[in-house]
């Protein structure tokens, strides 16, 4: 049974009920506030991660901590004999070629290879990069959450006046099935662009056995906006 799929479906069917109740004024706020987010977020993070990049240690701390990290990691799977039966990140993330070489190798050839090939250095920075990416995405989130947060106080007051009625349900119904679409489709392409972790390569293939899944993953204007402006 693919779990995924029934929570994809459950979160659509949640969220049409949700948006009849509550109206079409405050789904359609709730839709523009997640448009701006995911706008706010995409054009303003590569920003804030060239500052924290650039202008800050941060980026070279995470570095060489990863570095340490995966190197006394690898060398201890190497010593037991279990890094090449490893589907860790460090493993996964070498390339195929260099994989199928290693997966032959003795222990001190493996170590040669990993060191002559910079394969610490180059996954330490990868884990890098990963993790500024992560804070640059948090800190724009919070951000652009906060300014939304004292607006939708504002919207709340007018929300509260009379005159809702049922033509208003009906049309926030439809707007929480228009929500429940975009909000999948940001999952999917968060899925995307963190492919390479255990996690969402995982989920992918979940996507892959089921044919409507298939089709959001795959027909994902996040995604193609995403290309677009040179994310991905």
């Amino acid at each position: 049974m693919n779990w995924l799929y029934i929570a994809v479906m459950g979160y659509i069917v949640f969220s049409a009920v949700r948006g009849y109740h509550k109206g079409v004024l405050r789904v359609a706020y709730s839709l523009a506030a997640l448009l701006i987010t995911v706008v706010f977020v995409a054009a303003v993070s590569p920003a804030v991660k060239n500052v924290l990049t650039e202008q800050t240690p941060v980026a070279q701390q995470i570095e060489t901590i990863s570095e340490e990290f995966i190197r006394n990691q690898t060398e201890q799977k190497i010593e037991d004999g279990t890094f090449t039966k490893s589907k860790g990140l460090p493993w996964s993330m070498l390339p195929e070629s260099l994989r199928d070489e290693l997966g032959g190798g003795t222990e001190k050839v493996i170590k040669e290879v990993l060191e002559s090939q910079k394969i610490y250095q180059k996954l330490g920075k990868a884990v890098a990069d990963y993790c500024i990416s992560a804070i640059a995405f948090t800190v724009t989130l919070a951000a652009i959450q906060i300014f939304l947060f004292l607006f939708r106080k504002k919207l709340n007051l007018f929300a509260k006046l009379p005159g809702i009625n049922i033509a208003n349900m009906i049309l926030g119904f439809c707007a929480g099935v228009l929500k429940a679409f975009f909000v999948i489709w940001i999952v999917f392409a968060l899925i995307k662009v963190s492919e390479i972790l255990p996690v969402s390569a995982g989920l992918i293939e979940m996507i892959e056995e089921n044919a409507v899944l298939t089709g959001l993953y795959e027909q994902n204007p996040i995604l193609e906006g995403m290309r677009k402006m040179g994310l991905l």
